[in-house]
């Protein structure tokens, strides 16, 4: 069963942030510089999840690899990855917020603060 999957890194040597940033643009979508999205099996994530070990060190940098639930929408406050105007319908639904004062989100019929 595929799902989509958020891929999130810290990386602290340069040379080790490249690669890593290179290999997932070849596999996944950037929502931001260090943070993408990845749709497919869970073993195709796992290979993923092999091949980014490799270029990272555990005892100095980061890894996240959640899997998304396909039900709810991702919400990004800021910049957008893609250039004005330009979406890619491919990735998960993603609501964006422009407006610095656009902290309040509706969950579950009443308001929470973010």
């Amino acid at each position: 069963m595929e799902n989509w999957y958020m891929i999130s890194y810290d990386i602290r040597h340069p040379r080790r942030l490249q690669r890593t940033h290179r290999l997932l643009k070849r596999h996944a979508s950037a929502l931001l510089e260090s943070l993408f999205v990845y749709w497919g099996p869970a073993s195709d994530v796992a290979q993923l999840r092999t091949q980014l070990l490799r270029e990272i060190r555990p005892a100095e940098d980061d890894l996240l690899i959640y899997q998304l639930r396909s039900d709810r929408v991702i919400h990004r406050w800021g910049r957008a990855c893609l250039s004005a105007g330009l979406h890619d319908f491919s990735l998960p639904a993603l609501h964006e917020y422009h407006d610095s004062n656009a902290f309040n989100l509706q969950v579950n019929g009443g308001m929470q603060t973010w």
